[in-house]
């Protein structure tokens, strides 16, 4: 088989096996066990699945693509050839009816794609052939104004991060197919032009900027060809004295405190609905994504979150908590616009976030041991200084001042320090950083962030030691950032001396929320209604009562393995029970264990491909919530 023919076969299998077609697959994926069916190796001479498919391709099996079509029809073939006739099982003819049709239609959309990319290898090779014979190539670069809107606006949680997009730190511009990212604050209505040797691996670009940022920010007047890389790692580095994988030794996560984190999860979006629809999906609105990942090392949001505490890949509470602050210290990384409205929806998120932390997680350890880092006391104080040092304004142009502090430096620089830089500055600092830091827990006091925000100044005045045009530039700006932030930083400090600031720390410690008690009446009103819910198999055409599956424990008699795969059972009876005991002291806890049951159930049947119960369990857990 050539590379060819076996890339058109693995695309096939790919789009057949693909979750978007788990509605009709799930019959197909998996071999039929002749235990459930003795009789199939009567009627079905030679069984195929999708798996052992996939399995053939990858071994060798194949000496021709038309040898892999054989097969993957005759798993259809196979499912009508033992299901007509029968009347309990006639739906599967249906969906193998289904299945071949999609087969037909993926093999000729394979078999497109392969011409159509042949042809353009063949277009490439003869237009590589004729930019030979040229020695230069020419490109004119135009930059978009940042008053444009085109980027401001985006569904869900791309609206929260699209906030700062007007007053965003560069405009990129792409060129050719080398995608060469050019940073520049304000407009630039002259172009430039760039010559490029067609043999050469790198292209020079000369800026004329005008009042935009001065030359000595670039890091070099030399780009490659080759995307923008990473930013070298922003990550938080606790300076705090424990870190965060002495906390997997310290407290592991187990079945208890993953429960504690599912109920503070679910805390946060029940009390904070309207401001929590901003962050339940990740930033994937194309006009903002690539700037947010340029800014943002690290996204995450509560889909996201409880995708993993799903799948168990917390190893500790300490983990946990950091994914959910990075949540909010993102938002205010990227939203720096002057004035930006977002604010205070992080801060509100953010303090009901922090109390829920401390009633299910905190609160409920056994030791009273510190299973997570502890946010600094005065951290509202902190992030209102960094808000008011983004809102200084320029009096000569009316640009934000902050502006070139606000995002590590390689940002402004094409994804690399510029030349020389770290010679003159041996700890890169910004504001976005000193956010990051503040909101995961890594200052152990109010000095920590004074003197970060002091080495942001002190930064940009050892790199811009020369005079010139440039450093005059940067300096100008350093010193009024400088003027409003020393007074700020000052009271800050003296409020950490003063016996008001000692109080403070002392009540943060001892700060707990109050959630009230659900009364019986309700939790036994929302179970009543739950179960009257009927649930009808869109390819079975059966109805059920949605909930008969789930009112008494699962009997391991019949099902030997299932506590292999379910760690805690639960079911309605049990619900029903505890409800009656006056078990349930939050709404939380009553959520979290009717939620438990859907999920056991998923858990469950989702390896053993019984999808009817899987969905079954998903149609009667949205019912719930």
């Amino acid at each position: 088989m050539t590379p060819e023919d076996l890339q058109i076969c693995r695309s096939i299998t790919a789009a057949l096996t693909s979750p978007d077609r788990d509605s009709i697959n799930y019959l197909f994926l998996e071999p039929v066990d002749p235990a459930y069916f003795p009789t199939y190796l009567d009627i079905v001479k030679r069984p195929m699945d999708l798996k052992t498919l996939g399995e053939n391709l990858e071994d060798g099996t194949y000496t021709t693509r038309e040898d892999f079509y054989k097969d993957c029809q005759l798993i259809f073939d196979n499912a009508v050839a033992f299901n007509k006739g029968r009347a309990d099982s006639s739906f599967v003819v249906g969906l193998a009816k289904k299945m071949s049709t999609a087969f037909e239609r993926e093999r000729k959309k394979a078999e497109k794609r392969s011409v159509a990319s042949s042809f353009e290898a063949d277009n490439a090779s003869l237009s590589s052939a004729s930019v030979r014979k040229k020695t230069s190539i020419k490109l004119k670069i135009k930059r978009n104004s940042l008053g444009s809107s085109s980027s401001s606006k985006a569904a869900g949680m791309d609206e929260a991060e699209s906030k700062s997009a007007e007053d965003s730190a560069s405009t990129a511009q792409i060129f050719s197919k080398n995608k060469i990212k050019l940073s520049s604050k304000q407009d630039a209505e002259n172009s430039t032009t760039s010559v490029a040797s067609s043999g050469a691996k790198k292209i020079k670009l000369k800026l004329n900027r005008g009042k935009q940022l001065p030359e000595g920010v670039v890091a070099n007047t030399t780009i490659t060809t080759n995307p923008m890389p990473k930013p070298e790692s922003s990550t938080p580095t606790t300076s705090k004295s424990i870190s965060l994988e002495s906390y997997t030794k310290i407290a592991p996560m187990n079945s208890c405190r993953t429960a504690q984190c599912y109920k503070t999860l679910s805390g946060l979006k029940r009390r904070q609905v309207s401001n929590c629809k901003w962050f339940l999906k990740p930033v994937s609105d194309a006009k903002l994504v690539k700037d947010y990942r340029a800014k943002i090392e690290c996204p995450m949001d509560l889909g996201t979150i409880s995708s993993k505490l799903d799948k168990n890949q917390y190893p500790s509470v300490a983990h946990f908590v950091l994914d959910l602050r990075r949540v909010f210290s993102n938002c205010l990384q990227y939203n720096t616009s002057v004035n930006d409205s977002f604010r205070p929806i992080v801060m509100e998120c953010l303090n009901v976030a922090e109390d829920l932390l401390t009633y299910f997680i905190a609160k409920n350890e056994p030791s009273k041991r510190s299973v997570y880092p502890s946010l600094l006391y005065c951290w509202e104080e902190c992030i209102q200084i960094i808000h008011t040092l983004t809102d200084v304004i320029n009096p000569d142009d009316a640009y934000q001042t902050a502006h070139y502090f606000l995002h590590p430096v390689q940002f402004f620089c094409g994804g690399s320090f510029p030349e020389n830089y770290l010679d003159k500055v041996s700890n890169p600092m910004d504001l976005g950083t000193i956010v990051q830091k503040l909101i995961t827990g890594c200052y152990d006091s109010p000095s920590g962030f004074v003197s970060d925000c002091r080495l942001v100044i002190e930064n940009c005045k050892s790199y811009y030691n020369e005079v010139n045009e440039e450093s005059q530039f940067m300096l100008a700006r350093a010193n009024r950032l400088k003027e409003a932030m020393d007074p700020l930083l000052e009271k800050l400090l003296k409020f950490d001396q003063s016996a008001k600031g000692a109080a403070a720390k002392e009540n943060a410690g001892s700060k707990c929320m109050v959630i009230k008690k659900p009364e019986k009446k309700f939790l036994k009103e929302i179970l009543t209604e739950l179960r009257a819910t009927e649930y009808t198999d869109r390819q079975a055409k059966i109805t059920e009562m949605a909930t008969a599956h789930f009112e008494r424990p699962v009997d391991t008699n019949h099902f030997p393995d299932y506590l292999d795969y379910v760690e805690n059972p639960m079911d309605l009876e049990t619900v029903d029970s505890k409800i009656e005991q006056d078990a349930y002291i939050t709404p939380e806890d009553f959520e979290f264990d009717v939620s438990l049951i859907f999920k056991n159930c998923e858990r469950y049947n989702t390896p053993k491909n019984n999808m009817h119960m899987v969905a079954l369990g998903k149609y009667t857990s949205k019912a719930f919530r």
